[in-house]
């Protein structure tokens, strides 16, 4: 028996989730940790000001980009999943269609920048036309969508990772020589550039090719029938993570614009680390749904409750000792980010909420309900903001953002097929029950 339970727990399946889990990690972690030392870098360089100019710019952008690059990640590793004799014909289908989505967007973003209301600088409109540039990038995104459902991580890791140095040096030489903002913004789409190169490169190391793609319309139709509703929710995901720097800056001014992005930097990764440790574990959630509701649902279970741990380890000692990690890391030019950092940091239990229901939802089609909580939190968010940045700045913004991501997780109660899911999230709060 005992020897049985090992093999089980040395099973190849499992052996490979884990090797694919800990390179999405590493990767991760390797990115948060170079990205914050290059962050703080350039935030002291540039100042409270400046530095939220360049937030000011890349918020627009990120709310820009699910439109443009249609918001269909998790909708796609599902149909690779299901589907992976009609990879060619899903990549080539969805690569024309994203083509045409980010050209239109970047061109729009071109006609309406010059039009953008009194506030931020001409300066920061170049930025943006530059930033308006990546959206491009990100189509060739499909590659990586694909070794992340094969659970073959590790080459587009050390892509990614390859990318991040190559900007970050960039980044390092521009503060060296004291350039301008828009030569940040430059380096910010060379990562982009050099992932797209990357991802062309390693599939035709592994004999593959772009030109293989295939143009398939009735496949196309039924992954825009599934994913439109995750594709609004992610315009609305990205509202609500990124309206408020925009609100901020035209309600409260560059400089608080600046000492709130500085809290976000240090706030907001750790939901990118979620998200990827749930990318490699949904092809076995997939197969679990298929095989045995039982073990599925108590592989949900475990993912929840592992989710709150992680959550708990990260959120209370930076909040606690936000000023701290604010003073050490961007300097005491953004001291005053220390409060925002203690409220904002608690958005990461819902988040990793959320992050975990994503295959829930994918595989139980709650799509059209997902919409809606979304929708509902970016509405909420946009009026908390308008409410709470007049009289308290970027902590009022800091607390929109904590109350709307909590919404998700309440919304939850209210619909019956989604019941089930706050019920394991309110469980995985006695998280040491179901991780032994």
């Amino acid at each position: 028996m005992r020897q049985l339970k090992l093999d089980s727990i040395l099973s190849p399946n499992r052996v490979k989730i884990f090797i694919n889990t800990s390179w999405l990690i590493l990767e991760r972690l390797f990115r948060i940790g170079l990205g914050f030392f290059v962050t703080a870098l350039v935030a002291r360089y540039l100042g409270p000001k400046q530095f939220g100019l360049l937030s000011y710019a890349i918020s627009i952008v990120a709310i820009v980009e699910p439109l443009a690059n249609l918001g269909l990640n998790t909708i796609l590793k599902k149909y690779f999943l299901y589907n992976p004799e009609s990879r060619y014909e899903i990549q080539g289908s969805v690569f024309a269609l994203r083509f045409a989505s980010s050209l239109l967007f970047f061109i729009i973003m071109l006609i309406i920048i010059p039009f953008i209301p009194e506030g931020p600088p001409a300066e920061v409109r170049w930025v943006l036309t530059v930033l308006s540039v990546g959206l491009l990038f990100k189509i060739f995104d499909l590659i990586d969508l694909w070794y992340e459902s094969q659970v073959q991580s590790k080459y587009t890791s050390i892509i990614k990772s390859s990318a991040i140095v190559l900007s970050s040096i960039a980044k390092l030489l521009f503060i060296k020589f004291e350039l301008s903002l828009l030569w940040f913004a430059l380096a910010t789409i060379l990562e982009g550039l050099i992932c797209t190169a990357g991802y062309i490169w390693i599939i035709g190391h592994h004999g593959d090719s772009v030109r293989k793609w295939r143009f398939h319309w009735p496949l196309l139709r039924n992954i825009l029938k599934e994913g439109t509703p995750l594709m609004i929710a992610s315009l609305a995901v990205m509202i609500y993570m990124k309206i408020d720097q925009i609100m901020l800056l035209h309600m409260a001014g560059e400089h608080e614009v600046g000492l709130y992005a500085a809290a976000v930097k240090l706030s907001e990764p750790w939901g990118f680390i979620a998200v990827n440790i749930v990318a490699s574990i949904f092809p076995t959630l997939v197969m679990a749904k298929k095989a045995s509701l039982k073990d599925y649902y108590n592989k949900l279970q475990k993912l929840f409750s592992f989710m709150t741990l992680f959550a708990i380890i990260i959120t209370l000692p930076i909040s606690y000792f936000s000023s701290f990690f604010i003073s050490t890391i961007f300097g005491a030019n953004y001291i005053a980010s220390a409060p925002i950092l203690s409220v904002h940091i608690w958005a990461n239990i819902f988040i990793f909420w959320a992050v975990a229901q994503d295959p829930w939802d994918i595989v139980e089609k709650h799509t059209k309900f997902v919409l809606f909580k979304t929708i509902f939190a970016a509405f909420l968010n946009i009026g908390l903001n308008l409410y709470l940045i007049p009289t308290h700045g970027g902590l009022g913004a800091a607390w929109a953002t904590v109350v709307s991501y909590s919404s998700v997780f309440f919304l939850n109660s209210f619909h019956k097929k989604s019941r089930k899911a706050f019920i394991a999230e309110i469980k995985s709060l006695l998280f040491w029950r179901y991780l032994r």
